[in-house]
């Protein structure tokens, strides 16, 4: 061997010389060049014969990059490549060079991004059986990238086209840092393209400041108030108003806090609100329902589709979906609502993680003896199952899914006295449904779920109460209890210390103030860690909260 190594480049050799008899397969061919960069050696390592090439090409001189190659086995068109990828002065073997054999591209949003993050990919010239993934790091992007299950395009193998990954990066970082991300495409265990870093800013710090949006849409009010959300200062409020809609009741944000919506009763519409990196919030658009009123609203944990639940008895009742922009959270013009699937009445609903569908309660209440249903369906609004609740004057309140998806909470209170209650049901692979335990909670209006699945927070309206809930395999108690005034809707952390603080919506029957009274559980007591008063009147009275993840 002459002249000193300086390279390892991966060929893919099989679109080159399959027209002329040459080896269909990925060679691993070393570069070799005098001291003075003057002549090199081409031979071949990855496979020791050179059957098909036409003569052995482990001994053949050539001159100098910008003079060409002289070798009469290999076509003009690769070696004009090799040419063009190996400079006078190219790096050492651990600085190898990728002979780029796919076109490989990505993009992300650009601007800052928390939880997943939706890489839109495109593919040209990938050879059948090539595998691709991404890659991420706070410098170079060398770790695989974990991926967010059930949604967008897996790692693996995967044809020309555009496809969609969603990163699941607060599985990989918890920080708030910039980071890059590419794409990497591999045949045979060999890197035979590589899309250009790209860098985004995470948001990722589990204890970072947050956002947070309150509705007052009492006898015809349109307000929607933006409040912030520290852990060394609690809630405040500036005074912004934001007046959309007509009686706005529903409140929810994107899973990577970069947008968040509500919804209006009276006046057929839903309003989208741009969250900026400092929890800044500004109306961004409103969308017509066309005279759909959506009761309750749920967030795909990847953020590019709003599904809807529309309070009816009629065939228009059911449950919809609306896609978003997964850069933005905000739906584009042309995005229409999608109808999957009837529910009669339905009045509340639940996503299941990992995209594998939606818990609905459906229920008539001006028909009571119609009784109420748990219906179980998957992400395109296909049953898999239904449980119907026992007795007449069942009246849904409230359902909720647990984070692992294995388990559903579902109560309901009833329209002629005695049997209000929480149900607990195990959730199993492909739909099923089963009943497990149940427990008296006294006309319940909400109910959330610990991040851990261990504990949940149930509400008794007319009680004036919040119960702690303890979920065991087979059995569903009460731990403990809170005195909230009237308790109306709970919301929760999620991330962090923080994680199960619960946020209650309250109102004092004695002095009318409204406000968010917060909850923690803590070794299996519910303790009141704080409250946020927003004032007393009608015009603060609060309907629904929502805080970003």
């Amino acid at each position: 061997m002459k002249g000193t190594r300086f390279g390892l480049i991966t060929l893919l050799l099989a679109s080159h010389l399959v027209a002329c008899g040459a080896l269909d397969k990925v060679l691993d061919l070393d570069i070799a060049a005098d001291a003075d960069g003057t002549s090199a050696d081409l031979w071949q390592v990855a496979d020791g014969t050179t059957e098909g090439m036409g003569s052995d090409i482990a001994q053949e001189d050539w001159a100098s990059p910008g003079d060409g190659i002289e070798h009469d086995a290999l076509p003009e068109d690769l070696l004009s490549e090799i040419e063009e990828i190996i400079p006078v002065d190219a790096p050492g073997p651990d600085q190898a060079d990728v002979v780029q054999v796919a076109e490989v591209s990505i993009t992300v949003a650009q601007q800052w991004q928390r939880g997943p993050v939706s890489v839109m990919l495109s593919l040209d010239g990938v050879p059948e059986g090539a595998e691709v993934a991404l890659f991420w790091g706070q410098a170079e992007p060398t770790a695989p990238a974990t991926s967010l299950q059930g949604y967008g395009s897996e790692p693996g193998v995967l044809g020309d086209g555009t496809y969609r990954m969603v990163w699941d990066s607060m599985a990989d970082s918890q920080a708030d840092s910039a980071v890059t991300l590419a794409a990497r495409v591999s045949l045979g265990g060999n890197l035979i393209a590589a899309s250009e870093p790209v860098t985004l800013e995470l948001r990722n710090d589990p204890e970072r400041d947050r956002a947070a949006l309150v509705t007052n849409g009492i006898n015809g009010a349109n307000r929607v108030r933006p409040l912030k959300y520290s852990l060394t200062q609690g809630f405040s409020y500036d005074g912004t108003v934001f007046e959309v809609g007509n009686r706005p009741i529903s409140a929810v944000f994107h899973p990577g806090g970069i947008s968040a919506v509500t919804s209006d009763i009276d006046s057929d519409q839903l309003t989208f609100y741009r969250v900026s990196a400092d929890g800044r919030i500004e109306v961004a658009q409103t969308v017509a329902t066309d005279g759909l009123y959506f009761e309750d609203l749920a967030w795909s944990q990847d953020g590019a589709t709003l599904f809807l639940l529309n309070y009816n008895p009629t065939p228009e009742g059911g449950v919809y979906a609306l896609d978003l922009d997964p850069f933005t959270g905000l739906p584009p013009e042309e995005s229409q609502f999608v109808f999957l699937s009837h529910h009669y009445a339905g009045s509340r609903m639940a996503l299941l993680p990992a995209n594998a569908g939606y818990v609905v309660l459906e229920g008539v209440e001006a028909d009571p003896g119609s009784g109420l249903t748990v219906t179980l369906a998957d992400v395109n609004g296909s049953i898999l199952n239904q449980y119907p609740v026992p007795g007449d004057g069942s009246i849904a309140s409230a359902v909720a899914v647990s984070p692992d998806g294995t388990r559903m909470l579902a109560s309901y209170y009833n329209l002629f006295g005695a049997g209000d209650k929480v149900m607990l049901f195990d959730v199993g692979a492909g739909g099923t449904l089963e009943y497990a335990a149940d427990v008296d909670v006294y006309d319940p209006a909400d109910l959330q779920w610990s991040e851990n699945g261990a504990f949940a927070l149930a509400l008794e309206a007319e009680g004036n109460k919040a119960r702690l809930l303890k979920v065991s395999p087979q059995d569903l108690s009460i731990a403990g209890t809170g005195s909230t005034g009237l308790p109306l809707e709970i919301a929760s952390m999620k991330w962090g210390s923080m994680a199960d603080l619960f946020i209650v919506t309250t109102v004092s029957a004695s002095t009318g103030v409204s406000g968010l009274r917060m909850y923690i559980e803590d070794a299996g007591q519910l303790k009141e860690h704080s409250f946020f008063g927003m004032g007393d009147g009608l015009d603060v009275l609060i309907d629904s909260v929502a805080i970003q993840p």
